[in-house]
């Protein structure tokens, strides 16, 4: 079964129909949307709006229970803070209703697929270092698990050390920009699938991936979007102008 991937969207409309338009050349069998599809940008319905159209099996993210207002936003930096309060005026009842329903969790045979961190995925860790996604192997059992959250794409491999026992590594060069990469066989991994609407890993097109369960493949597809008109939104919202510069940067 071939599978799209996607996350952390943050109302970026035009990231967005890009990765869509290209998930559909794909001919998946399964879309799933990793939460986050509103908050920073200035499109949050219209996002909303064209995932349900798609389809997309989809989980909830942090900004998305913020801007329902079911999480405390007081740790949010200032310009993460300010979206959301802008969101939350922003949003339509249909667009909350529809995120208030949103799991947690997808779990399926050999797969198990989360915002953040699959061992807690209600307290949002951040999987960042092996350190980090070491902490959560002992947490699900399933051999491969996809994430989102920290808008950084990677992979993380827990496999056998010289000494029989198991490490957790990981290489930025492990996962390329649209090359396939094979999880290695009998080992566990953590996907991260990076951001289709705000990439903070230098890179500023925006970011899926396409999953092949039969053969383990894992292709990390970055797709140049209109930047631009994407920051003229952010700007005409009277959101942040940060916001709007960092798309720019990928930061």
């Amino acid at each position: 079964m071939r599978w799209a991937l996607f996350s952390d969207i943050h109302g970026n409309l035009e990231a967005l129909e890009v990765v869509l338009d290209a998930i559909r050349k794909a001919k998946v069998d399964r879309m799933v949307c990793l939460g986050d599809l509103v908050g920073y940008g200035a499109s949050p319905n219209e996002c909303v709006d064209l995932v349900r159209a798609s389809g997309a099996a989809t989980i909830a993210g942090n900004h998305d229970h913020a801007a329902l207002g079911l999480l405390d936003i007081s740790e949010f930096n200032d310009h993460a803070r300010a979206a959301i309060l802008w969101t939350q005026e922003a949003i339509t009842p249909s667009t909350a209703e529809w995120l208030r329903e949103r799991e947690m969790v997808v779990v399926e045979p050999g797969l198990r697929i989360a915002h953040a961190s699959p061992g807690n995925p209600d307290h949002w860790n951040y999987i960042l270092t092996p350190i980090d996604a070491d902490c959560e192997f002992p947490k699900f059992d399933e051999p491969v698990c996809f994430v989102g959250h920290s808008h950084v794409p990677g992979l993380f491999v827990l496999g056998p050390a010289p000494d029989g026992t198991n490490f957790t590594f990981s290489r930025e060069s492990m996962l390329p920009a649209n090359e396939p990469v094979t999880l290695p066989v009998g080992q566990r991994a953590i996907v991260n699938v990076g951001s289709v609407g705000q990439p903070r890993d230098r890179d500023p097109r925006a970011a899926w991936v396409l999953y092949d369960d039969a053969t383990g493949t894992v292709i990390l597809n970055r797709l140049s979007y209109d930047i631009e008109a994407a920051q003229a939104r952010i700007l005409d919202a009277g959101l942040p102008p940060f916001l709007a510069y960092r798309l720019g940067m990928g930061s």
